[in-house]
């Protein structure tokens, strides 16, 4: 059994106990560094004055009027609610379901709670995360609304149980959590349909080293290692990514979107966190990007607090290497000629 949730989802028996829920880092490599300070603020403190932000300026509710914003796995969980919270600031938000009916749904009913004031009804964006052509899809649905100026990559799944593959022949969790938004994000920079900003949701469940020679854990497989494995690659990517759009008009930040109430951590560590309703975070690190702080890039956040990322994911000789595994792994799986 595996289910989507925001940021992830999962369920069924585990070969193994799982190791205590993703709620504080222990490790020196991922001390928090910064306390909380909002907006730009936060980046001018944290990066000791390494420039100011070019958003558009003003508040951060004027900042957001008419801003497009892409969420993937935006039908339920933390998207939806990063979905309704957007929107109601007055973004364009492009809702993602794993298919167009799906979200098409989501984005009319969301739309009808949020009420007459609504400055954009949601648009719902269709696609399978687990495959090439399913990103593509999406990407290419994005591209036909005009683009955006923020995409928040936050579609992931947690799959209990024993390991699976997804239709391309990858293991599952690497598939969705990690491939798909190096796709869709790489598709999208390629056709100029990002203009600003790259939120990736990665999670404090990020840990250990790279497993170079079995990137698809077909040796030694839990679930928890496949989730810790695609978070850890997740963080490396936005690395990576950041170090590549140096010069350019987009940037990209990563962080954990809090322990929260969802589908996912109930299946995959068996206990709750805070309410989907208080999951603000991923809508911070949007509204932060597009109102003035959005001139910093390549960091990673927890609890709004700048934090040293892992030390593998950090590295990044480790993020080229990444980098050449996704692009082939990206050809590889791509529908059509070679």
């Amino acid at each position: 059994m595996w289910l989507w949730a925001a940021g992830g989802g999962g369920g069924g028996r585990r070969p193994d106990p799982p190791p205590p829920p993703p709620t504080s880092h222990k490790t020196q490599s991922n001390e928090i560094t910064d306390d909380f300070a909002p907006h730009s603020e936060l980046y001018e403190r944290s990066a000791r004055g390494r420039g100011r932000g070019r958003g558009r300026g003003g508040s951060a509710r004027e900042a957001m009027r008419g801003t497009a914003v892409v969420i993937t796995g935006a039908t339920d969980g933390i998207g939806r609610h990063t979905a309704a919270r957007l929107a109601a600031a007055g973004a364009r938000v492009l809702l993602h379901g794993r298919t167009l009916e799906k979200a098409a749904d989501c984005a009319e009913r969301l739309s009808a709670e949020l009420g007459p004031g609504l400055l954009h009804p949601l648009e719902p964006v269709g696609g399978d995360l687990s495959s090439v052509a399913g990103a593509l899809e999406v990407a290419r649905q994005v591209e036909g609304a005009g683009g955006c100026d923020v995409l928040v990559n936050n579609a992931g799944v947690f799959s209990g149980g024993p390991r699976r593959e997804s239709g391309d022949g990858l293991e599952l969790t690497w598939a969705v959590n990690v491939l798909a938004p190096f796709v869709l994000t790489q598709k999208l920079l390629a056709s100029g349909s990002v203009r600003q900003h790259v939120v990736n949701v990665a999670s404090i469940s990020a840990s250990g080293d790279f497993p170079w020679d079995d990137l698809q854990l077909e040796r030694g497989y839990t679930d928890h290692r496949a989730y810790s494995l695609s978070k850890l690659a997740s963080i490396a990517f936005t690395l990576g990514l950041a170090r590549r759009l140096e010069g350019s008009p987009v940037t990209t930040n990563c962080l954990d979107p809090g322990t929260v109430d969802t589908k996912m951590l109930r299946a995959g560590w068996s206990c709750g966190g805070i309410p989907v309703s208080a999951a603000d975070d991923e809508y911070w690190l949007v509204r932060d990007a597009v109102s003035g702080g959005d001139s910093f890039s390549g960091l990673y956040f927890v609890g709004r607090r700048l934090t040293s990322p892992p030390l593998a994911a950090g590295d990044p000789e480790s993020q080229d290497r990444l980098w050449a595994v996704l692009e082939e792994q990206a050809r590889r799986y791509r529908p059509g000629p070679a």
